[in-house]
């Protein structure tokens, strides 16, 4: 099998908005969705692949993100995309411009699980960097929690050593932050 294609997720713009949301005293309410319109989901070609070949995958990109494709239909009728319209290469460089934080993230799998797990690690790990390096961005994780319940304690232990945000990364943890979330009132909660 030849993979010509993957759609990855990309979590360092919603992990930035709620680093900048915390720093701003923020502290929940807001609903993440990853989208190719918003940056969340990006394809990744395989190389090799012609330059035509991209491009017409790129402009297909561009029409479901910008809502004249409708990826669930397969009756779509493609609307041409406007002449002047320029996408985000893949790579460009963020601006992280923010004041000290720690993050800790307790995920079901591996950091380097190439799916879910990683994504977010990896996301982290670049944010980090692009702020300037742990003194700035100080991350903790726990892998491989498939029990909710020792995912939980995780989670309390995070937040009792004063990290800032801390991310339950899967919908079977979300229960257990709405129990521990209102013990740590200054601590910024997510999960999905």
């Amino acid at each position: 099998a030849i993979v010509v294609a993957s759609q990855l997720y990309d979590w360092q713009p919603t992990v930035m908005d709620m680093i900048q949301k915390h720093q701003a005293g923020e502290l929940g309410a807001t609903a993440y969705k990853l989208t190719l319109d918003n940056g969340g989901l990006v394809m990744d070609y395989q190389d090799g692949l012609s330059a035509d070949a991209v491009a017409a995958a790129e402009k297909a990109n561009a029409g479901v993100a910008g809502g004249s494709i409708d990826a669930f239909s397969a009756a779509t009728v493609v609307a041409e995309e406007s002449a002047g319209e320029e996408m985000a290469e893949e790579g460009d460089a963020m601006s992280v411009d923010i004041e000290p934080i720690r993050i800790a993230v307790v995920m079901p799998s591996a950091t380097t699980d190439l799916a879910w797990s990683q994504s977010i690690y990896d996301a982290l790990l670049i944010i980090q960097e692009e702020a300037g390096g742990e003194d700035v961005v100080e991350i903790a994780f726990t892998e491989g929690m498939f029990n909710v319940t020792d995912a939980a304690a995780a989670l309390r232990d995070y937040a009792a050593d004063d990290y800032n945000l801390i991310i339950a990364h899967g919908t079977q943890y979300g229960s257990s932050l709405f129990e521990i979330a209102p013990d740590f009132p200054d601590t910024s909660f997510a999960y999905g």
